[in-house]
C-alpha cells in the first residue's frame, strides 16, 4: 500500500507560487478574506488548497469601460464649428 498523501493546505509562500502573485498580496488578500477557511499564524497564514480553485486575481490599473453602441457617446472628441464674426469697417 502506498503512502500517497496529498496536501490539503498551502502556506503562504507556496499559495504566491501557485497563483503566480506576491506574497504580501496572499497575506492581503487572506486578510480580506476571499480564502476562505484561511487560518492566520503569526505572520503568515495557512490556506486551503481547495479555496484556490477558481480564485482569480484582478487586474491592475483602472478597470476599462467597455461601451455598446447604444450607449457610447458620439459627441467625444468632435470640435463645434464656431463662425467668428468680422469687425471690419462698415
Amino acid at each position: 500500500m502506498s503512502r500517497e498523501t496529498k496536501k490539503e493546505v498551502l502556506t503562504t509562500k507556496e499559495a504566491a507560487k501557485r497563483l503566480e502573485a506576491g506574497e504580501s498580496s496572499i497575506r492581503l488578500w487572506c486578510s480580506q478574506g476571499r480564502f476562505e477557511g484561511a487560518i492566520r499564524v503569526g505572520r503568515d497564514w495557512i490556506i486551503p488548497e481547495s479555496s484556490l480553485e477558481g480564485f482569480v486575481k484582478r487586474e491592475r490599473g483602472r478597470p476599462t469601460m467597455n461601451f455598446d453602441n447604444s450607449s457610447k457617446r458620439t459627441d467625444k472628441g468632435r470640435k463645434k464649428n464656431i463662425k467668428i464674426q468680422d469687425k471690419g469697417s462698415g
